[in-house]
């Protein structure tokens, strides 16, 4: 058996502290020349940051993750994680993984044709493992650039007959439901690596995104916004600025279009044309949420930042595969899949339980 060994180069977290605090320097200046971009909650996404680099400075976290995430994809068709036989904070080893990184394979060479016949078939997987972390195990990768994506060619048979036409006539949880647990084979496997940086989403931040992608997949944009708000109304994030109704009904609107597609009166009040509109990304969404929040004096929570961030990395992978993807979009089978949802109320009920009789809440 092959195995690989990672090893923390010498003087490492010292080079880890001394970025940070230049980055805390380079913000705290940013916000003394303009004060508006307190706002944006840029200090405590830096001190997030810091916290998340120091952390990878210690391979045993590394290791913790890694096994938490082969745990998580143990039954699923294509998704994989290498196993780890041994961590301590400077060393780590696991198994070799055979295959290519997406970012060698997204070059322009003589195995990209495998890429390019099977781009939508990746490009679904990566949709797949995006609401898999989200939605299903509330446990997120943050660091899903290609190089991080290994893909390994393999030779499965699909056993389950399949018509596209019957499954749209089909109510949105069942069609959901056969989607998330019995997906078309793929001739190969993607296996997750370097999971030094990856985020344990509270169940408060989990309730967040499904109600907010059921809201806009309902088209409800008023729902969509009344999420937004009552997260960072009940956190102290918003000011004496903070109108609800304007804040409401602005970000229901952008949420509602990142998720679902909009009539042509409703996206041409933030996008210049339907070009644009339909090849828009979690990146430019991301812009224009920033963008709005700054204007209503509401400071993003920098958890549902960061989440969104990792996303935005993920989707810029699946873009390499094909034009016009929208990462949350992906997401929407685990949100209406019905045995996932059922696992889901099942464990915090069992939290709630475990937290009357111990005190303690369920890790």
């Amino acid at each position: 058996r092959q195995a690989v060994a990672k090893v923390l180069r010498p003087s490492v977290e010292q080079y880890l502290q001394d970025d940070i605090e230049i980055l805390r320097y380079l913000v705290h200046r940013l916000v003394r020349v303009f004060p508006t971009m307190k706002d944006l909650a840029m200090g405590e996404a830096v001190d997030i940051f810091g916290f998340w680099m120091n952390a990878q400075a210690d391979l045993t976290v590394e290791a913790k993750q890694l096994r938490r995430f082969r745990a998580n994809f143990a039954n699923h068709q294509t998704i994989r994680c290498p196993a780890v036989h041994y961590a301590s904070r400077d060393v780590l080893v696991m198994d070799y993984v055979e295959g290519n990184s997406l970012s060698e394979l997204l070059r322009e060479s003589p195995r990209r044709a495998f890429v390019v016949d099977n781009a939508a078939a990746i490009h679904q997987t990566l949709g797949n493992m995006m609401g898999h972390m989200l939605i299903q195990d509330n446990f997120v990768h943050q660091d899903l650039h290609p190089g991080n994506l290994i893909l390994e060619r393999t030779d499965k048979q699909d056993w389950l007959p399949r018509n596209k036409a019957w499954l749209e006539h089909m109510p949105r949880w069942l069609s959901a439901t056969l989607e998330v647990n019995f997906p078309p084979p793929t001739p190969f496997n993607i296996h997750v690596i370097d999971a030094g940086l990856a985020v344990q989403m509270e169940v408060e931040e989990s309730s967040f995104f499904k109600d907010m992608i059921k809201a806009s997949f309902a088209k409800d944009p008023i729902a969509a916004g009344e999420t937004a708000y009552n997260l960072h109304h009940r956190h102290g994030r918003c000011s004496e600025r903070t109108v609800a109704k304007d804040f409401i009904e602005d970000i229901g609107g952008l949420l509602l279009m990142s998720v679902v597609e909009v009539p042509e009166q409703t996206y041409l009040s933030i996008f210049p044309d339907r070009q644009s509109y339909m090849t828009a990304g979690l990146n430019e969404y991301l812009d224009k949420f920033l963008s709005r929040f700054k204007t209503h004096g509401v400071r993003m929570e920098p958890s549902i930042w960061s989440i969104l961030c990792s996303f935005a990395l993920l989707e810029g992978t699946m873009r390499e595969l094909q034009t016009g993807v929208n990462g949350l979009q992906a997401t929407l089978p685990y949100v209406f899949d019905i045995r996932a949802n059922a696992r889901a109320w099942a464990r915090g009920r069992y939290a709630a339980l475990e937290y009357a009789v111990s005190g303690k809440p369920l890790e």
